[in-house]
C-alpha cells in the first residue's frame, strides 16, 4: 500500500472492448464504474496486485456501497466470466495495468539513475576543484592571467562535453523507452495509429515520443473525428520538407493547428457543396412546375 500512483493511461476507447461490452450488459455501466475502482486500487499497490481474501472484498463493498458478497461475486465474474483479470491462488492483476506500470517504473528509475549520476558528478567536480585551489595556493603563480584564461578555456571545453554527453545520454534513453512502449503497447495500437506514428517519427526535428504522441493523437481523433488524420499527417509532413521545424519550435501544437485549420477548410467545404445541392434541387423543382403549368395551362 501507499505506492505514488496519481495517473496510469488507458486507452479511450477501453469502453468498446468486447469483454468491457459484455460486462456493461450484465451489470450496466455501474460495472463499468466497478472495474475501473478495481484498477485504480490495483495501481495503488506496491506490486499492482490485489489479494483474493476477505479485506479485498470488504474493501470493495465500501467502494461500490454494497454488500460484500455481491462485491465477491463481482470479482469472480471479472476474472472467470469477462476475463478482464488474472489470478492464482493468492492475488489477480490486470495484464494491461502491468505492461503500463512497468513502462512508467522503468522511466522513473532512468530518471533516478540520471540523477545519482549527476550528482556524483557535480560531488567530484567539487572535490577536483577544491583540491586544485589547495595546490594552486602553494605554487608560484607565474603569470596569473595566463592561468585564469587556461582555466576558463578549459572550464568551457569541458561544460561544451558534458552538454554533448548528456544529449547523447537523454537520446539513447528515449529511443530505449520508446521501443519498450512500442513493444508493450502494440497489441493495444490500431494500423491506422501506427501508420500515423511512423509519418511522425521521420517528420525532421519532431520530438518523437510514443507514448506522447499517441496520446495527442487519440485526442485528436476525438476532437476531430470527421477527419482522417493519416491523410492529414502525410500532408503535414510534405509541408514541414518545405517548412522545416525548428529544434525549439512547439511541434505538437503546430500539428494540432494544423488540424484545426484543415477541419475548417472541410467544414467550409461541405457547407459550400450543400449550397450547391441545395441550388440544384431548387432548380430542379422550378423546372419541374414549369413543366406541370406548362402542360395543364
Amino acid at each position: 500500500m501507499g505506492k505514488d500512483a496519481y495517473y496510469f493511461s488507458h486507452d479511450y476507447n477501453a469502453r468498446q472492448d468486447p469483454k468491457i461490452l459484455a460486462l456493461k450488459a450484465d451489470y450496466g455501466v455501474e460495472g463499468y464504474g466497478r472495474f475501473w475502482v478495481i484498477v485504480e486500487m490495483m495501481a495503488e499497490q506496491d506490486d499492482y496486485k490485489l489479494k483474493l481474501n476477505q479485506i479485498t472484498n470488504n474493501a470493495l463493498a465500501v467502494e461500490f456501497m454494497c454488500q460484500k458478497d455481491e462485491a465477491e461475486k463481482f470479482i469472480k465474474d471479472c476474472i472467470k466470466k469477462y476475463e478482464l483479470f488474472k489470478s492464482d491462488d493468492n492475488f489477480f492483476w490486470s495484464e494491461s495495468l502491468l505492461r503500463r506500470m512497468a513502462i512508467k517504473d522503468e522511466k522513473l528509475e532512468k530518471k533516478r539513475k540520471a540523477g545519482r549520476k549527476g550528482a556524483r558528478k557535480r560531488w567530484n567536480e567539487g572535490k577536483e576543484h577544491n583540491d586544485g585551489k589547495q595546490n594552486d595556493s602553494t605554487a608560484i603563480a607565474d603569470p596569473w592571467q595566463c592561468h585564469s584564461t587556461a582555466l576558463a578555456k578549459n572550464s568551457k571545453g569541458k561544460e561544451i562535453k558534458e552538454k554533448e554527453s548528456k544529449e547523447k545520454e537523454i537520446k539513447e534513453n528515449n529511443n530505449i523507452s520508446n521501443e519498450s512502449f512500442l513493444t508493450s503497447t502494440t497489441s493495444f495500437l490500431s494500423d491506422f495509429e501506427k501508420e500515423i506514428l511512423s509519418v511522425l517519427k521521420n517528420i525532421n526535428n519532431y520530438p518523437f515520443d510514443y507514448e506522447t504522441d499517441l496520446e495527442h493523437i487519440r485526442e485528436l481523433s476525438l476532437d476531430y473525428p470527421k477527419l482522417n488524420l493519416l491523410e492529414e499527417v502525410k500532408k503535414w509532413n510534405t509541408y514541414k520538407k518545405d517548412k522545416p521545424l525548428k529544434k525549439n519550435s512547439n511541434s505538437r501544437l503546430q500539428f494540432r493547428n494544423f488540424i484545426k485549420k484543415a477541419n475548417e477548410w472541410n467544414k467550409d467545404k461541405s457547407y459550400q457543396v450543400n449550397k450547391t445541392d441545395e441550388k440544384k434541387q431548387r432548380d430542379k423543382r422550378l423546372k419541374l412546375q414549369q413543366k406541370r403549368a406548362d402542360k395543364y395551362g
